[in-house]
């Protein structure tokens, strides 16, 4: 199981959107017809926002003595929570509710960094993009801000392999140098004979940190099924609780009732969101 370092233990209510597992079959009390969804009438999906699970590198600030954000203990190739600011030192098991393939803008970190906007694969802006770029892995709006290609995966993440326990709920980005990782794991889900009729969501995976040593040092991730490796030994259980969270989740983000918290997205190496590491391997980003 992995070890867990708590930094800040305050959270927002809204991120629980769907019941957290703890143990045992899911059982909710009954408050009549009437008071059935009372109070819920104004919300919409500004008022649940998920954090992301981001994986810290050299040059992220909570890794740097000195920066406002240096956490103790933190070190390259932890996971945080970019909402609790919760480190997790090891490996972590997840169910990927949904997966959406976008462009996310950013401001360069020398104009502040930040969420600007997310854009379909399609749209005129990447087309755009596209048309005027160099290189596909170095797009640029024409205000001069970064769009990033992203695989953003939301997803339950849980106590361990063999727990039914919710942690949160998160999203993860995959860019840059992450896209081969998630790809590998979802060719390889997709390629198990029968695998039409099983959800994604029933597959556990074991999301751990890597090295990468060229062109010099740094983190990347890995994905494998939590159970020895092997797809299906990690298949949930047909009647797992964690099928209906994990069901929650997705339904909740395809009917646009939540979204991925953005704004707390600047965690990897100050700029917000985007695979840092890749800009600072490749010569492109913060200098140390």
């Amino acid at each position: 199981m992995a070890k867990t370092t708590t930094t800040t233990t305050t959270k927002k209510s809204g991120t629980d959107l769907v019941p957290k597992q703890t143990g045992g079959a899911l059982a909710l009390p009954s408050y009549g017809k009437e008071m059935a969804g009372a109070g819920w009438e104004n919300t919409d999906k500004a008022d649940f926002q998920i954090p992301f699970l981001s994986q810290l590198q050299s040059l992220s600030p909570q890794c740097t003595d000195g920066d406002p954000k240096y956490i103790p203990g933190a070190k390259p190739g932890m996971f945080i929570n970019s909402v609790s600011q919760e480190l997790i030192e090891g490996d972590v098991t997840l169910l990927m509710a949904l997966t959406q393939h976008s462009y996310v803008e950013w401001r360069p970190q020398d104009s502040g960094g930040g969420f600007v906007g997310q854009h379909d694969v399609m749209s005129d802006v990447v087309k755009a993009a596209k048309a005027k770029a160099e290189s596909q892995m170095d797009l640029k709006t024409p205000a001069g801000n970064d769009l990033v290609e992203t695989f953003q995966v939301y997803a339950l993440l849980l106590d361990g392999p063999d727990s039914i326990d919710v942690k949160e709920q998160v999203v993860i980005s995959f860019t840059k140098t992450k896209i081969k990782r998630y790809k590998a794991i979802m060719t390889r889900l997709r390629t198990l004979k029968g695998s039409q009729d099983i959800p994604l969501f029933a597959h556990r995976l074991t999301m751990s940190s890597t090295n990468e040593m060229k062109p010099k040092p740094y983190k990347n991730v890995q994905l494998v099924p939590a159970i020895n490796g092997d797809v299906v030994a990690s298949l949930l259980p047909g009647d797992s609780p964690l099928l209906e969270l994990a069901l929650g989740l997705r339904d909740a983000i395809t009917a646009g009732a939540a979204k991925a918290n953005f704004d707390s997205a600047k965690t990897e190496s100050g700029s917000g969101g985007k695979d840092e590491e890749a800009d600072d391997v490749f010569g492109k980003g913060k200098k140390a």
